[in-house]
């Protein structure tokens, strides 16, 4: 939630960020055919348009790269919310993060003989009276939940 939160407010940002690169190239393009269009000028001031056409051409340049650095983050962007969407129905339906702050609370059983498997029946139990919220018709197995618990107790040990 807090992570969509933060790419949505990115994305804004970069959105409002590539407006007005737009808008600059724009500027930069239209001083760049008015200065191409006077051909009456004085040599001095010729000298000096060319300068200015040198440092717009430049300038627009640099706006173009930076436009495609804002393509290439916004293909990033995308990637990541379509990864968002490739989660678990147990993850969005918040049952792995219950299962974890329960496997958190009682992980001292964890060590004891038959710990596992008692842990197991409790969270099975607690899925079957919607003490932990799962997704409509689609209760983990026991083969399920043993791996999440596995994987807490390697997330356990590697934080340790």
């Amino acid at each position: 939630m807090e992570n969509s939160k933060s790419t949505q407010i990115l994305i804004k940002q970069l959105t409002k960020e590539n407006i007005k690169l737009r808008n600059r190239i724009r500027e930069l393009e239209r001083i760049l055919h008015s200065s191409e269009k006077l051909t009456t000028i004085p040599a001095i001031h010729k000298i000096k348009t060319k300068d200015t056409r040198r440092r717009l051409k430049l300038a627009i340049e640099e706006l173009g790269k930076d436009k495609e650095e804002l393509i290439h983050q916004a293909i990033l962007d995308n990637a990541r919310k379509a990864s968002k969407a490739k989660q678990s129905p147990y993850e969005k339906a918040g049952t792995i993060a219950a299962v974890n702050q329960l496997l958190e609370e009682r992980k001292e059983m964890l060590y004891q003989w038959g710990g596992k498997s008692e842990l197991c029946r409790i969270i099975q139990d607690l899925i079957v009276t919607k003490g932990i919220p799962c997704p409509a018709k689609r209760e983990p197995t026991e083969k399920t939940i043993m791996k999440w618990i596995n994987q807490f107790q390697k997330n356990m040990e590697s934080t340790s």
